[in-house]
């Protein structure tokens, strides 16, 4: 070994000593900040507890005065004494139940009369004085905290018939009462409490010598319900200190203090230091012995440097024989070496001089294609595409620079990953073959069933014999079966690809939970079983959550207990496992006393397309989906699934039952608890409210809904440099409005508005709406979490407005003056429907018909455009797939035409992606196939709904 390369060993090896030693340092840093915040936790917690001790004391203080004050206690002090009567002893009590607080009581009156009340802890008795003094002294009109004598005198007044006839004292001992709380929290030599006026006077120092001055501690910046931390200088008999403080502002007595929970700092990073500087010498003297030992290693090292060459010889075949590409290059990508699999693979096997060359004129020309965007989904920095005797190839490189002999190279290694990328490819075309099939399939399956349920529909409203009704209902209910079977195989994969989306929207539980029940009752009654519900008093009624998917679940559990029950019952129960800040986990279980799941196939109930025996099928039929899906939508929800045989309330091992539990994971949405009572109010007129929006434009329907029901309002046009403005007009008239409503929309953040009445604990005297023509998912949970009653999303129906009122002013008379219809919808609507289909066609005419209405019939796009530029209709609903143009481009070419009305989506695509786009390219609404009687009359209600 030469010269230099010891010198370079020695220098690496003094690096590498730094680094260690620079490591230790900032390992010294990041232990001494967390040393700090654990201290900081210690300060915040015992903080915390002391201000909540402190403030419930003063809180309780005035509550207990305030009760004395209005009993006759006060002015039986200076009366004759009666007889049994013991006018001392509710001051005494009171005095026994704070004398840490207050060290004294007095009671003066308008005659100059004067009774005084101490405690000698000595003898364990209260001491009295009554007399009457020189001079008659002022009496207070309202609560003073005052200064008289270097003693803090809380005063409160008793008035009797508007007149100010006694002040009661309260000699507040803060010092002293300070002094027990903090008692726990001290550590001689360690922690200590102090607490200081506003104008940084210190009233209390438990420190272990005179405190001269707190030095920089600074309280400006301090507010309540947070605690400040500062560390700082301060000066004490003994000299200079440095202290971390908690500071937090509290109101004692009606005295504003601050509480400081100091430590000192030299203190805290005391055994951090010690163990740095331990662990520094221990460095040294590692250093020291590695050195030596290295020298001698390297004078060893020196004798066998003559066999290093023969040894890198036989590293270079190694290198030569492995199955990866190994590559040097210099700076300037020229190939410094390169082994046999690495030319062979990148090059050819006819290149053979390729050492001392370029490797980006030799590979990107010769071998990779020009591409704007890559076929590959692999990143080109780790990875050559190129083509290679007509065929690609895909290799994963990875480089690693390093410096050799004073010179940057990079080594590059090479694997042949052309079968994997090759297989992603084939998986990625088959998944892509799998959408593109299963989307044509929900149309060309769902086209056809819109008629049957379409027409099955319409024959059930005819007059018809019972044997024809019957046959219709059979049709109806095989129809109903065929589309369960359908959405859950479409549900399934769209759960499998990662494409289904949960609504986040107000509903009742005991809602969706009477309506499964109804659902199966028949079959029940049927067969001769009971259904069971139950429902835990705690489980909040009122919920936001997806209760589509809810049901769901529920459904294909009842499905399968029903159908597997031949006597006994079936039980739905709904309990709540944890409640925390409005966030909710609902367990649901059903469970029957059916035939059962074998203990050996409880493992393999939710697996894809299993069922607990092979004869299930063929004697009661289904998928075998619905436990699969269930269980995927559950852990959608935030939850799980399990399942145990036997249930719990079976009794016979003949039909030892299963029991299905699940857990979801849910907001609350009962009423929120307000400052408000509106007893009071018993007529509509009686009624105030705020809206709050930029321009009429935005509340207009509100306005008319308020004054059909004669509720009287006031507009306010917001403005944001004014907002301080608003929240003082909303505090100085805090009795005039019972009602606040905001709106939201694109332009106008309703919602920031929402964030600063509810900082400012404003919303907690009012009812508050919230109107938003901007949802977006999240909403209503975001507007609970701001105390807002009800969030409306525009259009909404008049009966929203009016079941909300109905709903908290409950004293409003049964006979006061009502709309005699809150709305109904309008007569007179001109309607077009764009379908090629003559089955769907026919479908829609008896739909309408049904209804009240006569449509217009469109074949395809292009007659669906012209159609409304001749004689423009009120309402379009629009097939997403037609001939010549489809419902996208006749959506796209009316708006730029100016039509204005609203279209309707129809199609057969159920996605959420389908209803994004549709929405997108200018439709507003969105209805699925195949079409119900009930989807469009929610239709037609939110668009020509008008008051009567």
């Amino acid at each position: 070994m030469h010269y230099s390369s010891m010198k370079k060993i020695y220098l690496i090896f003094i690096t590498l000593v730094l680094i260690t030693i620079g490591i230790t340092i900032f390992a010294f840093s990041i232990l001494s900040s967390k040393q700090v915040a654990i201290f900081r936790d210690l300060i915040q917690n015992q903080e915390n507890k002391s201000v909540k001790l402190l403030e419930n004391t003063s809180i309780n203080l005035e509550s207990n005065i305030t009760t004395l004050l209005k009993a006759d206690s006060v002015s039986q002090i200076f009366a004759p004494p009666i007889k049994n009567v013991d006018p001392l002893k509710p001051f005494e009590l009171f005095y026994s139940k704070y004398q840490k607080l207050i060290s004294g009581i007095s009671i003066i009156d308008n005659n100059k009369h004067v009774f005084n009340l101490l405690y000698k802890e000595k003898t364990d008795r209260y001491i009295t004085d009554l007399f009457t003094a020189h001079f008659q002294k002022n009496l207070v009109k309202a609560e003073t905290l005052e200064i008289e004598n270097e003693q803090y005198q809380l005063s409160f007044p008793v008035i009797n018939n508007g007149e100010i006839i006694y002040n009661v004292i309260l000699v507040i001992n803060f010092s002293g009462f300070l002094d027990l709380t903090f008692q726990n929290y001290k550590i001689e030599g360690f922690s200590w409490q102090w607490a200081l006026t506003d104008s940084g006077k210190i009233i209390y120092s438990n420190y272990n010598s005179k405190v001269l001055n707190y030095g920089d501690l600074n309280t400006k910046n301090v507010s309540k319900n947070e605690i400040k931390f500062i560390k700082h200088k301060f000066v004490t008999e003994n000299g200079q200190k440095i202290a971390l403080t908690g500071i937090s502002q509290i109101t004692l007595a009606k005295k504003n203090l601050f509480l400081a929970f100091s430590v000192d700092s030299r203190q805290i990073l005391k055994p951090t230091r010690i163990y740095f500087y331990i662990f520094l010498i221990l460095i040294i003297i590692s250093t020291l012995i590695v050195f030596y030992f290295l020298h001698v290693v390297i004078a060893e090292e020196i004798k066998n440097s003559a066999k290093s060459t023969e040894a890198e010889i036989n590293l270079l075949k190694i290198f030569d024989s492995i199955p990866i590409g190994v590559m040097i290059l210099t700076h300037e990508n020229t190939i410094s070496y390169i082994n046999r699999f690495a030319s062979e693979l990148l090059f050819g096997k006819d290149e053979t001089n390729v050492v001392g060359r370029n490797i980006t004129d030799m590979i990107i020309p010769q071998h990779f294609k020009d591409k704007g965007k890559p076929e590959s989904a692999y990143d080109t920095t780790h990875f050559y595409v190129f083509e290679k005797d007509g065929i690609e190839i895909t290799v994963y490189k990875k480089g690693i620079p390093f410096r050799l002999n004073n010179q940057d190279l990079l080594i590059e290694a090479f694997i042949d990953v052309s079968p994997i990328e090759k297989a992603r490819k084939l998986e990625a075309a088959a998944n892509l073959a799998k959408s593109d099939f299963l989307a044509k399939m929900s149309h060309e399956i769902r086209t056809p069933m819109n008629g049957i349920v379409g027409m099955a529909d319409a024959l059930i409203q005819q007059n018809l014999t019972i044997e024809q009704k019957e046959m219709a209902e059979i049709i109806k209910k095989s129809s109903d079966l065929l589309l369960t079977i359908i959405n859950d195989v479409l549900d399934f994969s769209k759960v499998e690809a990662g494409k289904m989306m949960l609504e986040e929207i107000p509903f009742k539980i005991s809602d969706e939970i009477n309506l499964v029940r109804e659902l199966f009752k028949p079959l029940a009654e049927h067969k001769k079983i009971k259904i069971i519900t139950n429902i835990s008093p705690n489980v909040p009624d009122h919920i936001i959550g997806d209760p589509f998917r809810l049901r769901q679940v529920t459904t294909n559990l009842m499905s399968n207990a029903t159908k597997f029950t031949t006597k006994g019952e079936v039980l739905i129960n709904v309990e709540l496992l944890e409640s925390y800040s409005g966030h909710l986990t609902l367990q649901f279980s059903v469970e029957d006393t059916g035939i059962g799941i074998p203990s050996d196939k409880l493992d393999t109930i939710f697996s894809s397309y299993t069922q607990a025996e092979g004869s299930i099928t063929r004697k009661y039929g289904g998928t075998g989906l619905g436990t699969t899906i269930s269980k995927q939508l559950v852990e959608l929800m935030g939850g799980e699934i399990t399942v145990e045989s036997p249930s719990s309330i079976s009794t016979s091992p003949e039909a030892p039952g299963s029991k299905f539990s699940f857990t979801i994971e849910a907001y609350s949405n009962e009423k929120i608890d307000k400052n408000i009572d509106f007893s009071g109010i018993t007529e509509y007129t009686d009624i105030n409210a705020l809206i709050v929006s930029t321009s009429d434009n935005e509340s207009e329907s509100v306005f008319s809904y308020f004054e059909n029901f004669g509720i009287t309002y006031e507009k306010y046009e917001y403005d944001a440099l004014s907002s301080e403005l608003f929240i003082n007009k909303l505090l100085i008239e805090k009795d005039k409005f019972q009602i606040v409503i905001i709106t939201d929309s694109l332009n106008f953040d309703g919602f920031r508005i929402a964030k600063q009445l509810y900082d400012k604990k404003i919303l907690n005297d009012h009812l508050c709406i919230l109107i938003s023509s901007n949802d977006i998912t999240g909403n209503y949970i975001r507007s609970r979490r701001l105390d807002i009653d009800c969030y409306l999303i525009k259009p909404y129906e008049s009966s929203e407005v009016f079941d909300l009122v109905q709903n908290n002013f409950t004293s409003i008379k049964a006979d006061a003056k009502l709309p005699a219809k809150l709305s109904q919808i309008r007569k007179n609507i001109s309607i077009l429907v764009a379908e090629d289909n003559l089955i769907n066609q026919k479908v829609a005419k008896t739909i309408f018909k049904n209804i009240g209405y006569e449509i217009e019939i469109a074949s395809n796009g292009v007659e669906a455009v012209d159609f409304t530029l001749a004689s423009p209709y009120d309402i379009i609903f629009m097939d997403m797939m037609m001939p010549e143009k489809d419902g996208v481009q006749a959506t796209k070419e009316l708006r730029l035409r100016g039509y204005k009305g609203p279209i309707i989506a129809m199609t057969a695509n159920a996605s959420k992606e389908g209803k994004n786009k549709a929405i997108s390219f200018g439709m507003d609404g969105y209805i699925t196939k195949p079409t119900k009687m009930e989807s469009i009359k929610k239709v037609l209600i939110k668009y020509f709904s008008e008051p009567v």
